[in-house]
């Protein structure tokens, strides 16, 4: 059997000291730079134009804010930094990391609503769409008949799609579905050959919150208005008066929020006699 030979030692410190000699001499060094400097050059004014246009962005804000300018410095590092943060990490990272930096920069002094508010142009600035919006007030968009829905509580809802264009009115008593175009305020024809199993009857609770919980509606005892809630606060109420329905017949039969929060769909009996709708939209 032949002897097995150990494999000999190549890692020796004159060696390594060489090797730096040689890769950062004068020789070496301007040759390196002359390859990679015009790429980098290009490189670099890219990512400027892109973080020149943030900047931008936030100006306006900045003035309608209120904020001094002598604090713009300190606003523009909290929002270069949560860019930074919107090209390196994702999802609940990302949460965790941008809860953080908010964290520091109060400690700084900044104020945390005009962050809040801020924060929205920086999402747009890193194409990251923000699952819920910042909303405070809600005004009708549209109302409408609906001679199709059935007259008892709870048993309507809408579902918003993700992009917010369409709104699916489902009515669970009744099995039957319509589809509501937002931007041209259209209602399709109704659809009965579809079943929704588990909410026959009544809506369900998925309909009432968005999708992180920050807003939360619900009808009024006695069923006479709406009422919101943002975070734990109750901040708007709307009674069937304000919303259109008839106060003397009837009620406020159900209400749906949609998952960012910007839509609120409400049915029930309206001051012309028949069963209807109303869209709310948030600012």
């Amino acid at each position: 059997m032949v002897r097995r030979r150990g494999r000999p030692r190549r890692s020796f410190a004159y060696l390594r000291i060489r090797r730096y000699r040689l890769k950062y001499r004068d020789q070496v060094i301007p040759i390196r730079f002359k390859l990679l400097l015009p790429p980098m050059h290009a490189q670099i004014e890219t990512v400027l134009i892109k973080w020149d246009a943030l900047e931008q962005a936030l100006f306006p804000k900045f003035i309608e804010l209120g904020i001094p300018s002598e604090l713009w410095d300190n606003y523009l590092a909290w929002a270069k930094r949560k860019g930074e943060l919107l090209l390196r990490f994702t999802d609940e990272t990302l949460q965790k990391e941008t809860d953080l930096l908010m964290q520091e920069f109060i400690l700084r002094g900044l104020d945390k609503d005009i962050l809040t508010q801020l924060e929205p142009i920086v999402d747009e600035w890193g194409g990251i769409v923000p699952l819920e919006g910042n909303y405070s007030d809600w005004a009708i968009y549209d109302s409408f008949d609906d001679t199709d829905a059935s007259a008892g509580d709870w048993r309507q809802f809408g579902v918003v799609n993700k992009d917010e264009t369409v709104i699916l009115l489902i009515d669970a008593y009744k099995v039957g579905v319509k589809k509501y175009t937002i931007a041209t305020k259209t209602l399709g024809a109704l659809q009965t050959e579809y079943e929704f199993p588990g909410v026959y009857g009544y809506t369900t609770e998925g309909s009432l919150i968005s999708v992180q919980g920050t807003y939360v509606v619900a009808l009024i005892r006695d069923s006479i208005g709406i009422a919101i809630w943002k975070n734990g606060d109750l901040i708007k109420t709307f009674t069937r008066n304000e919303l259109g329905f008839d106060p003397t017949f009837g009620s406020v039969n159900s209400v749906s929020i949609s998952r960012s929060g910007k839509y609120i769909v409400v049915s029930g009996y309206r001051t012309t006699g028949n069963m209807g709708w109303v869209v709310l939209v948030g600012s």
